[in-house]
């Protein structure tokens, strides 16, 4: 299942795996942000919530009841790229699979790729961290006019993908509450 804006292992994968990492291996691996990468990396797009609605999913069709959803693809504008060129929003999101309210209505850009890394960090490790680079106040602003426009559209956005079957319930409820709790639009 395709999710714009997200990335193969983003800001969440670091919070989880990297105490297990350090402990085994001695190292934290890609940190967050310009460390080891060009461009910011690890993007915030809560992949692992639309994971845990798909093994959901595949549990209840072994059971024998319908299959999951299936969303629109990435659109790409151009195969013969390495990486293969995306279609991008005015934001510079890639269009099309499932979009989360982290896409919908940005407060980054999140993207699932990331220019490359900083010696001795090699491109592919960068790469597949994407890229995370927080808007300023201005397009803040022109997104949501104040707090309860926000919350409202991150709770839109979340519902809609909560009844297309691409994020569970209580993980829409908690998207919900981290919205009204943030400080977005004061």
């Amino acid at each position: 299942m395709e999710t714009a804006g997200s990335s193969h292992s983003d800001y969440h994968n670091f919070v989880v795996n990297s105490p297990v990492r350090f402990r085994d291996v001695g190292v934290y691996g890609t940190l967050p942000g310009t460390a080891n990468c060009i461009d910011p990396a690890r993007s915030r797009v809560p992949l692992y919530l639309v994971h845990q609605a798909a093994y959901d999913w595949t549990v209840r069709w072994l059971g024998g009841e319908e299959p999951p959803p299936m969303p629109s693809p990435i659109s790409v504008t151009d195969f013969s790229t390495n990486p293969v060129t995306l279609a991008r929003d005015s934001f510079g999101i890639a269009e099309g699979g499932i979009r989360l309210a982290d896409v919908t209505l940005p407060i980054a850009l999140n993207t699932g790729w990331n220019t490359g890394g900083k010696p001795p960090t090699s491109d592919s490790t960068c790469q597949q961290t994407g890229t995370y680079i927080p808007f300023g106040q201005a397009t803040l602003k022109a997104l949501c006019r104040n707090h309860g426009s926000y919350v409202s559209k991150v709770a839109g956005a979340t519902n809609a993908n909560v009844r297309d079957g691409f994020i569970l319930e209580e993980d829409g409820e908690t998207i919900k509450d981290e919205a009204a709790e943030s400080s977005v639009g004061h």
